[in-house]
């Protein structure tokens, strides 16, 4: 009888301190997905749009955890005026190497002065937030002239044709 009554109250007291240990590690895709820049505490890393495609900006996450078999998986990146959430949803992950999870999306265009941001991660339950600051590249000064030149050329044309 003591004995079951000391497994008891070992289940009950170990139980919990096993659910709060997933460990996991979040970091920012740069530079077209070729660096990995950590987000953790007491890191405040400048992230960059990691594709400018056709006017449109992606910033991507990847979790790394494992295994730890079936998870639900959630992250919402948090910017000014900007909320993005991905999941939850449910995976499974049985590599012994562990698991990533991606997330993360398309971000606005107008951010050209650093601005400080969050990405808040959920991995069964245990969430943790990563601080960071964000900044659109800015556009050079060549393209600016090249596009003023070409406005200019259009109406001397349009004027000129009178």
């Amino acid at each position: 009888m003591k004995c079951q009554m000391l497994a008891a109250v070992l289940l009950i007291t170990v139980l919990p301190s096993f659910a709060d240990s997933i460990t996991f590690s979040t970091s920012a895709a740069q530079d077209f997905g070729n660096v990995s820049v950590p987000l953790g505490p007491g890191l405040d890393p400048l992230l960059a749009p990691t594709v400018v495609f056709s006017g449109i900006q992606y910033l991507f996450f990847g979790t790394l955890f494992g295994p730890i078999g079936t998870v639900v998986f959630s992250a919402t990146l948090n910017l000014p005026g900007f909320q993005l959430t991905t999941g939850p949803f449910t995976d499974v992950c049985n590599d012994p190497t562990g698991c990533i999870e991606g997330s993360g999306g398309v971000v606005p265009l107008h951010y050209y002065k650093v601005t400080p941001g969050t990405l808040s991660v959920t991995l069964n339950g245990v969430t943790e937030t990563y601080d960071f600051r964000y900044q659109t590249p800015v556009p050079e000064p060549t393209t600016l002239v090249l596009l003023g030149t070409g406005l200019i050329a259009v109406l001397w044309r349009k004027y000129s044709a009178r």
